[in-house]
């Protein structure tokens, strides 16, 4: 059975939020991005998660197949209950940005969450002359901090 909420907690519905997306659309800034890497987590679509990590960045691995089955892994091993953006740093036209979120995550049967800031980058799309698209770059992960409601 599909989802119909989108996974990135937005309350959207997949087909209209992340996963157009998924199917190729670049995404408009650096937290569209996030919402949908980790929609792409919690659905298994790691080719996607691959396709826009930035390949000159640290996360990168140039052995496509090895990164894929530990993505692949990862995702299988993994409920990713919920995702809550706390800040973006990013102003119109700037080819870097970051995004500060909380995820909630089970693995075995147990919930654990983090919070971490991601370095994104845009940068000319190889597969699109002309294009550019945005790239995660890596992420630091932060003392946890307590969401206003």
């Amino acid at each position: 059975m599909r989802r119909r909420t989108c996974p990135c907690s937005s309350g959207k519905p997949t087909a209209i939020c992340c996963g157009k997306l998924h199917r190729g659309l670049p995404a408009s800034a650096p937290e569209e991005l996030m919402r949908s890497r980790f929609s792409a987590f919690a659905l298994g679509q790691v080719d996607y998660l691959i396709a826009t990590t930035d390949p000159e960045g640290p996360r990168a691995n140039p052995d496509r197949a090895a990164w894929r089955r530990e993505l692949l892994s990862y995702c299988k091993a993994t409920d990713f209950v919920e995702l809550n953006i706390l800040s973006t740093e990013w102003e119109l036209g700037e080819p870097e940005g970051y995004v500060t979120f909380k995820v909630t995550l089970v693995q075995d049967g147990m919930p654990f969450s983090f919070v971490e800031r991601s370095h994104f980058v845009r940068r000319a799309d190889p597969a699109k002359k002309g294009a550019e698209r945005w790239y995660y770059v890596d992420g630091e992960e932060l003392e946890d901090v307590e969401i206003k409601a």
